[in-house]
């Protein structure tokens, strides 16, 4: 369990490290469409992220016959949190694609960390 949680202080860390330039550049940018899709994107992002770690350790925990309903019921919640984000970037007029950049934000760290640095992920 202590690995799990250890993975995500890590990516998260990363995660906003990297969220942080990309704001301060959209920032002194002037790009506010711009910057309120990405914030919202990576919000959702981290959430979903967080969410997905507390499932991990909760599938160790859980008996076999219980997980399957469980990944399913979850599945859909984090997805329909996602797409209620969209809706509203849709509806505030936030840039679409820098909301999706920022949904992906925290699986392009863990895809470049294990691409570039060959590193196992658990």
């Amino acid at each position: 369990m202590d690995m799990v949680h250890q993975f995500k202080k890590e990516v998260i860390k990363k995660s906003f490290i990297i969220a942080a330039v990309v704001l301060c550049l959209l920032v002194v940018s002037g790009q506010r469409r711009m910057f309120y899709g990405f914030l919202l994107g990576f919000g959702i992002s981290v959430i979903n992220f967080h969410l997905l770690s507390l499932d991990i350790t909760k599938i160790v925990i859980l008996a076999r016959l219980k997980y399957a309903s469980f990944l399913i019921l979850k599945f859909f919640l984090r997805y329909g949190m996602s797409a209620l984000a969209m809706c509203c970037a849709i509806k505030y007029s936030c840039n679409i694609v820098m909301f999706m950049v920022g949904l992906l934000s925290v699986q392009s760290i863990i895809f470049i960390e294990n691409v570039l640095g060959q590193k196992q992920v658990l």
